[in-house]
């Protein structure tokens, strides 16, 4: 267990790192060091586990997540015959890795109570260097055009640090924001230095939010902080917190450099509402099982959706804005009850919230829920893993 351990904090820092590891395999396969760290973590603790043959025991979500796995993968196979072999193998290497990444849950679990507890601190080592690294490039970097051959947007003059997408980069920031509060609504159990660090971080975060230019990740803020505090605060202090939220919209014309960051901008939400659309109308085809999970890509080339010579590697073609309508049109309405399950079962285990680890818990699946409406969050790896942690806390807890 101690090199598991161990490889848990050199995980935390690979983390660190994000998209920016990232190696393009095949058109359509990329792999990052982190997919590499998170395999040899999740499979040295099964391994360990056979070798010393511990008896393995059941997590409050294994079943949901057991559930949702096997219906991925049998809307697959009941695609098998409108997929050529190659674009099978290649979608069924997303469920695989789906279930590898909820293994991070399963190992923490597995830990011993004070490591478990030692972890909470480990967690700001990502944060603080996803901090520090965006505001770096925000001043340095402010454009991905370079970048674009390989999929990736221009995003100019905002804030998309390790992520390179600034609407990703946000929502974290804003998961990070509802940690650092929990960790501060603790505060009396801390030394006076750690007080101030959490203060002088969790303003930071609250800026790089906002240079991010992403208009989920600041009404995801906004909802997530105001599940956070209704119940941790006097509820009259709720309009104060509102309003100073609101204050950082309100500013933002004054910041207008380009149609990205304009907050009021509305060429994106036209792309928004037609990419639901055509997932809507994917869905309808492919009621009860979908088009497979992770072939959507496949299925929008195919149907005329999508285009162009980089749609093997755009990063808006393997799915939808939308997470639970991408949900619906890969694994049908079946996939998407068996979520529907397993999202239920994680907000029960944020049903106390009294205690500052359930709370946390509740928020930030308030953000997941939220953003994930706007954003393919639910499915983002850094994402999932963040949440799977946060998930193996509060159980612990």
């Amino acid at each position: 267990m101690r090199i598991l351990k161990s490889l848990f904090i050199i995980l935390l820092i690979i983390f660190s790192l994000g998209e920016l590891t990232r190696i393009q395999l095949a058109n359509s396969i990329a792999v990052s060091l982190n997919d590499v760290l998170v395999f040899i973590f999740v499979c040295g603790w099964i391994l360990l586990k056979i070798v010393r043959k511990e008896k393995f025991n059941k997590p409050f979500l294994f079943r949901p997540i057991l559930l949702f796995f096997v219906i991925s993968i049998a809307s697959l196979l009941f695609n098998i015959p409108r997929l050529s072999l190659n674009d099978f193998f290649v979608s069924l290497l997303y469920p695989l890795r789906w279930l590898l990444y909820t293994g991070v849950y399963f190992v923490f679990m597995d830990f011993d109570k004070e490591f478990k507890a030692k972890a909470v601190k480990f967690l700001l080592i990502p944060i603080s260097l996803i901090i520090i690294v965006g505001f770096i490039q925000f001043i340095f970097y402010q454009n991905l055009g370079n970048l674009y051959y390989l999929g990736w947007d221009m995003h100019l003059y905002r804030l998309f640090s390790v992520f390179l997408d600034p609407n990703f980069t946000g929502v974290f920031l804003v998961l990070a924001f509802i940690f650092l509060l929990g960790l501060i609504f603790q505060i009396k159990k801390i030394r006076k230095i750690q007080n101030i660090f959490l203060l002088v971080l969790a303003g930071l975060n609250l800026v790089a939010i906002y240079f991010t230019y992403s208009r989920t990740a600041l009404l995801s803020l906004i909802i997530g902080t105001l599940a956070l505090m209704y119940f941790k605060i006097n509820k009259k202090y709720l309009i104060f917190v509102l309003a100073l939220l609101l204050f950082l919209v309100l500013i933002a014309p004054k910041s207008f450099k380009t149609e990205g960051t304009n907050l009021f901008r509305f060429a994106s939400v036209e792309q928004r509402i037609k990419t639901a659309q055509d997932a809507i109308q994917i869905f309808k085809d492919n009621p009860i099982l979908g088009v497979g999970y992770n072939s959507y890509r496949y299925y929008q080339k195919e149907h005329g959706f999508l285009g162009g010579y980089l749609w093997e590697v755009s990063h808006a073609g393997s799915g939808t804005d939308n997470s639970f309508l991408l949900i619906l049109a890969t694994t049908g309405i079946l996939g998407f009850i068996s979520y529907l399950y397993l999202l239920l079962k994680m907000f029960l285990l944020g049903r106390f919230r009294n205690q500052t680890a359930k709370l946390v818990l509740f928020a930030s699946l308030i953000v997941f829920c939220v953003s994930s409406i706007f954003l393919n969050v639910l499915f983002y790896t850094f994402l999932m893993e963040w949440l799977w942690i946060i998930l193996a806390i509060t159980e612990s807890s």
